[in-house]
């Protein structure tokens, strides 16, 4: 048998050479349709072998060699070839016909890219462009709480979402830290997480009084991103990963925490806020003391005071639960809506940790402002000479079928029915 790329069919094992058809290798039928097995050894290279579906022959065709044998230097070169050929071919042929560069989720199908088409977060962008933020703000705490929980305890009869105390303590606290102008430090990291392990590579920081506005904040980023990155051989994969600032930057680093510490301890009961993710773990790791003031996830208050899950699902029995395709609260979703004042540059947007801390900060204090209104009967729920519709707004709305996003989610639901 001479070894080609092209497919050879063999009428029977005993047509090949004795050193071939006294292969060690069995044919073992795998997983699915009987006539495919595993690939055999032959002369040293492996082929795969099938049966023709008519004549009972087999046909032997070349193996490729398997991701999880390859080297990790073989591994990264495959990828950087199909990396090339993207930028080479796919792309300029997508181009020409008017599709999306990239795939569903980084061009337009996931969920925030969706979310931003519900009629009514266009509604509040809006107000927010025209300089009506408070006003923005009360009428999405009206849409959201609405004849629903009139307070924050977790066992109040009308709550759907979470019932989770830690969490309830988190929102009076706070709610409290508002309205006493306390100080409100909010820190956004990027970078990979292994389990208790952060490797952030960027921190961006905010802090400032509760009540202090954008351009009064103390801002401060550092970062490593323009440097190359490395490759990680990490549980069979190769991956390349930036360099962690604790790697070549961790005098800096301890320099920027010193800063942030000393900031916070100036009052009681300030809090350090993080929007979801592993800054928990990395701010254990770094900080040298944080008994005088509240770490906290600023997400998981956000939708525990929204009454939604602490991983975001919005409850059967919610006012929103026929819109949920339109509540996200991601950077990329409340940043365009709520902060389009704030100018976006390059290395200033979504996911870069300078942008994210301070869309954090500026959302989180909009939303208890806006409760703080609600709560004295002061909220302004009229515009352009309408007052807002509530019923209106939770009557459904759904993202289009046809996205990444829909049918991700639908590929999840498939694999947890077949478990």
């Amino acid at each position: 048998i001479r070894e080609t790329r092209s497919s050879r069919r063999v009428g029977a094992v005993a047509r090949a050479p004795t050193h071939v058809a006294r292969a060690p290798a069995t044919l073992l039928p795998r997983a699915g349709p009987a006539e495919y097995v595993d690939p055999v050894s032959i002369n040293g290279q492996l082929w795969n072998v099938r049966f023709h579906s008519r004549d009972r022959n087999l046909i032997l065709e070349r193996a490729k060699e398997r991701r999880e044998d390859m080297s990790p230097e073989k591994r990264q070169a495959k990828r950087d070839a199909v990396n090339n050929y993207h930028e080479r071919v796919t792309k300029p042929k997508r181009a020409a016909e008017g599709k999306p560069l990239r795939n569903d989720g980084a061009s337009g199908g996931n969920k925030a890219s969706q979310a931003l088409k519900w009629p009514f977060l266009i509604y509040l962008t809006a107000m927010c462009q025209a300089g009506q933020h408070a006003k923005a703000y009360d009428h999405l705490w009206a849409v959201f709480t609405q004849g629903g929980p009139s307070t924050f305890d977790p066992k109040d009869p009308a709550r759907c979402g979470s019932r989770n105390t830690r969490v309830a303590g988190w929102v009076m606290q706070l709610v409290a830290a508002f309205t006493q102008n306390l100080a409100l430090s909010v820190i956004d990291g990027e970078g990979p997480s292994f389990g208790l392990i952060a490797l952030y590579y960027e921190i961006g920081m905010c802090f400032g009084p509760a009540r202090a506005c954008y351009d009064q904040l103390f801002t401060k980023l550092l970062s490593s991103r323009g440097l190359p990155k490395f490759c990680r051989f990490d549980n069979g994969k190769t991956r390349k990963y930036r360099t962690p600032l604790a790697d070549n930057r961790a005098d800096e680093l301890q320099k920027f925490l010193d800063e942030l510490e000393a900031y916070l301890k100036q009052k009681g009961g300030s809090i350090l806020g993080y929007w979801g993710g592993g800054e928990k773990h990395f701010l254990d790791a770094h900080l040298d003391d944080a008994q005088s003031f509240t770490v906290m996830n600023l997400l998981e208050a956000i939708r525990y005071m929204l009454d939604l899950e602490l991983n975001g699902a919005v409850p059967r029995g919610h006012p929103l639960f026929n819109c949920r395709d339109g509540v996200c609260l991601s950077t990329e979703c409340i940043g365009p809506v709520f902060c389009g004042h704030i100018k976006q540059t390059p290395t200033f947007k979504a996911h870069h940790g300078g942008y994210d801390s301070v869309v954090t900060r500026e959302f989180v204090i909009g939303l208890c402002a806006a409760a703080e209104r609600a709560r004295l009967g002061k909220a302004d729920l009229t515009w352009n000479g309408k007052v807002l519709d509530v019923a209106a707004v939770r009557a459904g709305w759904t993202a289009g079928e046809d996205t990444g996003y829909k049918r991700e989610g639908e590929r999840k639901k498939r694999a947890r029915r077949g478990k």
